[in-house]
């Protein structure tokens, strides 16, 4: 409880504007106590009560402006907090996107890899496809010689048909021949 409270006047009254009121009293034979002016007194009183009243409101004012900073305050904790929790989301997203990057270089290595694995492959069967058509081209070739041996075999063994059978004739011939010239006995085995 403030002074003016004491004495009756409370901040409500003096927002309302009421000032501080005195009874004048009349001074007493004798009486030593000093009394002032009421005029004189009134006017300070009033200056008083105007200062008082000012300085009230602006008490009101700054209270109100505490009021709204701690609001304020308030917020931006709240605020800070958010950013705070988004930093560490952030951090937890570069992160993850970090982890992604080294996953797609391993990726990107391991396509690579598989790319020169693959070249190496499609030489190597470029290189077996070669190999297979020069051994059909060769195998062709083969059995195609191999068939020209048949047709000369074949040839070979009718022309050696011939040759003995030309043989024969001419031994049959030579033997009746002999045969008639009595040089040979016909007694005697063939061989």
């Amino acid at each position: 409880m403030s002074q003016l409270e004491k004495l009756g006047l409370t901040q409500e009254a003096i927002f309302d504007g009421e000032i501080a009121e005195f009874d004048t009293v009349k001074p007493k034979l004798g009486d030593k106590r000093q009394f002032y002016l009421a005029e004189e007194v009134d006017a300070v009183i009033q200056a008083y009560a105007a200062d008082l009243l000012e300085a009230y409101s602006e008490l009101e004012t700054l209270r109100a402006d505490v009021e709204t900073l701690e609001a304020d305050v308030q917020g931006l904790r709240a605020r800070e907090e958010q950013v705070a929790a988004n930093d560490v989301k952030i951090r937890q997203f570069e992160e993850l996107m970090s982890g992604l990057e080294a996953s797609m270089s391993e990726v990107q290595a391991a396509k690579q890899d598989d790319l020169l694995k693959i070249n190496e492959l499609s030489t190597s069967l470029q290189a077996a496809e070669e190999n297979v058509q020069q051994a059909k081209e060769e195998l062709s070739k083969a059995t195609q010689h191999a068939q020209d041996l048949e047709a000369e075999n074949l040839r070979m063994q009718e022309t050696v048909q011939e040759l003995e059978d030309d043989v024969n004739e001419v031994l049959d011939g030579l033997r009746d021949m002999m045969t008639d010239e009595g040089l040979v006995d016909e007694n005697v085995e063939d061989y």
